[in-house]
C-alpha cells in the first residue's frame, strides 16, 4: 500500500481487493475512494485438501471486504459501498469481454450476424451501456431505457438476440446478461470500469418500438 501511495503521486493508478477481519481499521485510509462490499467473502475448500483426522474440519471463516482505489484523478465520492452480488456481476461481464476478445484475436473476425434494425439498436444501448458502467444493465433497465412500461417488452427483444448468438442470459441473475461482442475501450479500462461502477449510474434514453410477433 505504501508503494501504491508513492506511485499514485507520481500519475499511478491501483485498484486492490483487500479482505481481513474487522476487529479494527483494515482499509488504507490514505486511498482516494474506498468501497465497502456489503456481503461477507469466503473461499471454497481446495481440491487438494486433506483432513488430517476428523477433527480437522474447515472453519467455514468469512471475510469483510473492500475495494480501495489510488488514483490522484478521482472526482467521486470517498466512500462508498456495493453488493457482493453486483461485484460478481460486473467482474463476471468484463472477463466475458477478455475472452471474447482473445477469441476473436485468435480465430480472426469470421461470419457476421445479421441484425434487424430494432436488434442492433438494443444491441448497441447493451454495448454502451456495459463500456460506461462495467457491467450489464438488468431487464428493468433495458425497459426504462427502451420507454417500454413491461419489462416483458424488453425480455422478448433480449432473447431475441440470444437467439442470434450475440449475447447469453443467465437465468436468475439481476444483471446476467453477457455480451459476445467485445467493448472496446483505452488502456486504463479495467480501472476505468471500477471507476464507473463505484461512482454512481446516468440515465439514459433509447427509442425501439416493442417486439411484434
Amino acid at each position: 500500500m505504501k508503494h501504491a501511495s508513492a506511485m499514485r503521486d507520481k500519475g499511478g493508478r491501483y485498484v486492490f481487493l483487500i479482505k481481513a477481519a474487522t476487529s479494527e481499521v483494515w482499509w488504507p485510509e490514505n486511498a482516494d475512494h474506498i468501497a465497502f462490499i456489503r456481503g461477507r467473502i469466503g473461499f471454497e475448500l481446495p481440491v487438494w485438501f486433506i483432513p488430517k483426522d476428523e477433527k480437522q474440519v474447515p472453519t467455514g471463516a468469512f471475510f469483510a471486504g473492500a475495494i480501495a482505489v489510488f488514483d490522484k484523478t478521482w472526482k467521486g465520492p470517498a466512500i462508498s459501498y456495493i453488493g457482493r452480488d453486483e461485484l460478481e456481476a460486473c467482474g463476471e461481464a468484463f472477463l466475458a469481454q477478455v475472452r471474447q476478445q482473445a477469441e476473436k484475436t485468435g480465430q480472426g473476425d469470421g461470419g457476421m450476424t445479421t441484425l434487424t434494425q430494432c436488434q442492433q439498436q438494443v444491441l448497441d444501448m447493451l454495448i454502451s451501456y456495459q463500456k460506461e458502467r462495467g457491467f450489464p444493465p438488468t431487464n428493468q433497465e433495458v425497459a426504462t431505457m427502451l420507454g417500454y412500461r413491461s419489462v416483458n417488452a424488453a425480455v422478448e427483444h433480449l432473447r431475441a438476440l440470444e437467439k442470434k448468438g450475440v449475447i447469453t442470459i443467465k437465468r436468475g441473475v439481476a444483471r446476467g446478461i453477457t455480451l459476445h461482442t467485445a467493448v472496446k475501450d483505452d488502456d486504463s479500462e479495467a480501472v476505468g470500469i471500477i471507476r464507473s461502477l463505484l461512482a454512481g449510474e446516468e440515465k439514459r434514453q433509447a427509442a425501439c418500438s416493442p417486439l411484434v410477433t
